[in-house]
């Protein structure tokens, strides 16, 4: 039973090590990982979940609801715009340290 866990931990192993020994630098792999990431969990997901929760808001009147889906579109889209940014600048640092 404890041979059938053996591929797969290798091939973890084996997969780690191919790319560690193909980026030159860790750090900025790890830096893009975090800037399509955090983005993501802490400003796109949490404004669209609840817009797209049920009776958004119930419990605000008529003319208050377009200002409510206005805020949240909003920080989305600054959410959109930092995760877009971050990514750009990850992935050229990560070029600019391949290169040279």
């Amino acid at each position: 039973i404890k041979l059938l866990r053996l591929p797969p931990r290798s091939g973890c192993v084996a997969a780690t090590m191919a790319l560690a020994l193909a980026v030159p630098d860790v750090g900025a792999l790890v830096a893009l990982f975090g800037s399509l990431t955090a983005p993501t969990m802490a400003m796109i997901l949490p404004p669209l979940m609840a817009m797209m929760a049920p009776g958004f808001p119930q419990h605000l009147g008529g003319c208050e609801r377009l200002p409510a889906r206005a805020l949240h579109a909003l920080m989305a889209s600054v959410g959109v715009a930092g995760m877009v940014l971050g990514s750009t600048a990850a992935v050229r640092q990560i070029l600019l340290r391949a290169g040279g």
